[in-house]
């Protein structure tokens, strides 16, 4: 029978939940089988095996016999590596199941192979097959992989995450994550050192299993953080941290997101989660959430601040944008422009976050996905009821943050790096802005110098996988002036190698306050990928 339906009907084009239909069951995409798929990172490190996830969503209102689970994986000219993995569970009736499956990469190929996951079972005694996914109107296409023999570029001591990733917490009547367990295995499998869970703060507080009814236990948050503790104690060389994407109203009363990384308790926020109709006032505001956060001794990012809301989010949900206001609050340490697309969003972002910081306000940069589990595809609603697609947007790690850990990776390091900028947000290649002044105190992104005359050292990396380095960029801005380019090296022209160049350059202090920031981009055309430091600040003061 169809589901009860909360949510303005219009907004159901967000996800693709299939378990929902209108009146006398009225729907083309719903299906009396729980959702199934397969998920896989987009790329592996070198010495990692290949993980597969397998899920199964919604078992216990459609129970399922599955039997075995068939990866297949075909590379050019030719190649063929099979392989039946039996599971035999009789009577699966779980909300939320996943195995992960490890394959050694012994028998694969350094290149990018095509991966078909063949699930197989019984639904009411009668036998099933499904590539891929049992979507329907989706192409169950293969997957795509990149088998990298190359690590994903960077630098001593700077450590690639994603700040921004909904686990299977985020559960309500349009979407769900993938479990905390899998978050992780799928991370350091791609060549990730952290990540941060970041669920919306008004699923974390929704009876499990029910999202239209509060939860004063807080059973949800309260087992992520056990479940968090618990994957920090099994991988030492992994930092999950854990977060939350809080919804809380702006300067003019609307609902913005905020990340909250490194807290330990609870921050409600329900204006935006349409669990009620047309009741969109902010739980909190965003100063209070800001206040909130530092006293939990966490980290506070604007949540994709600029990427434009559609119509019915602003009607029907009460969301906007960040503003002047919001941005000038106390306790915030940085932006969150880059969510996984090259778009308006990442480009409007950067315009506001360089007139910040010519205001010289000192916030920083960080960049993620805000992936709702999405791996190597991204399915979910064309149209409520009707059809459904998929694409390769905010795809988990494409976009990453290094952040630099002089001490080792720990929690406290990461939490650390974010806070005080010692960042570089990037899609592919690296890069390292260094300074010195006249007495060799030396700098990196995020920190001060004071002086007239500053040694400025620049280093890039690439590596096959995204590209030959094409140019390196040094800005200059002078605080309640303008940014200007100063240098722009390119490959031909100022510097030959491929992959990797250092690059050394003196720089004429003007004595006022300053700052220098960089970015790299290597690849061409629509393979183009970009990396960007945050600034090193010259004869500036706090602020």
């Amino acid at each position: 029978m169809p589901l009860p339906i909360s949510l303005p009907l219009p907004f159901l084009a967000l996800y693709a939940e299939t378990h929902y239909a209108l009146p006398l069951n009225l729907s083309l995409v719903r299906s009396d089988f729980p959702e199934i798929l397969a998920d896989l990172p987009w790329r592996c490190e070198p010495g990692q095996p290949l993980t597969v996830l397998c899920l199964i969503k919604d078992a216990d209102r459609f129970p399922v016999t599955l039997e075995s689970v068939r990866v297949t994986i075909r590379w050019s000219p030719g190649g063929l590596w099979q392989k039946t993995f039996p599971l035999n569970i009789p009577n699966l009736d779980s909300r939320l199941w996943h195995r992960i499956l490890e394959i050694p990469r012994e028998h694969l190929p350094d290149e990018r192979v095509r991966i078909d996951a063949l699930f197989t079972g019984r639904r009411r005694g009668r036998p099933f097959r499904f590539r891929n996914d049992n979507y329907r109107g989706l192409s169950h296409a293969s997957m795509r992989c990149l088998l990298s023999s190359h690590p994903l570029p960077g630098g001593p001591d700077w450590f690639a995450g994603d700040p921004h990733v909904h686990s299977s917490c985020t559960e309500d009547q349009v979407e769900f994550g993938a479990p905390p367990e899998a978050v992780v295995a799928l991370a350091r499998t791609l060549g990730l050192r952290w990540t941060a869970i970041t669920d919306h703060s008004y699923d974390l507080d929704d009876l499990p299993g029910d999202p239209l009814r509060p939860d004063p236990s807080l059973a949800k948050w309260n087992d992520l953080k056990s479940v968090i503790e618990r994957l920090s104690g099994l991988h030492p060389d992994f930092i999950p941290l854990l977060g939350e994407e809080i919804s809380c109203g702006s300067a003019r009363g609307r609902n913005i997101h905020l990340l909250a990384l490194g807290t330990r308790t609870f921050i409600p926020g329900s204006g935006d989660s349409a669990e009620r109709w047309l009741r969109t006032a902010p739980t909190l505001s965003v100063g209070q959430v800001l206040r909130r956060v530092v006293e939990d001794e966490g980290v506070a990012f604007a949540a994709h601040p600029e990427e434009p809301g559609s119509f019915l989010e602003r009607l029907l949900l009460g969301r906007g944008p960040w503003g002047p206001d919001d941005y000038a609050r106390a306790g915030l340490s940085g932006l969150q422009i880059w969510n996984g697309r090259r778009d308006n969003g990442l480009w409007k972002g950067r315009r506001r976050w360089i007139r910040l910081l010519l205001r010289g306000r000192r916030l920083n940069l960080i960049g993620g996905n805000d992936a709702h589990g999405n791996f190597n595809r991204f399915r979910q609603l064309r149209l409520p009821f009707v059809a459904l697609r998929e694409s390769d947007d905010q795809i988990f790690g494409r976009v990453h943050t290094y952040v630099h850990c002089p001490r080792g990776l720990s929690r406290a390091q990461i939490l650390e790096g974010l806070k005080q900028g010692r960042t570089v947000t990037t899609d592919g290649p690296f890069i390292n802005l260094t300074m010195k002044d006249e007495q060799e105190h030396a700098s990196l992104p995020g920190g001060d110098l004071r002086g007239k005359r500053f040694t400025v050292g620049l280093s890039a990396r690439s590596s096959p996988d995204f590209g030959a380095l094409q140019r390196v960029d040094l800005y200059r801005g002078t605080i309640g002036g303008q940014e200007r380019r100063i240098r722009s090296l390119r490959r031909g022209r100022d510097f030959q190698r491929m992959y990797e160049v250092r690059l050394e350059t003196h720089l004429e202090g003007s004595g006022g306050p300053a700052y220098l920031r960089a970015e790299a981009v290597s690849g061409l055309g629509s393979r183009a990928r970009l990396a960007m430091t945050n600034p090193i600040w010259l004869n500036a003061r706090s602020c």
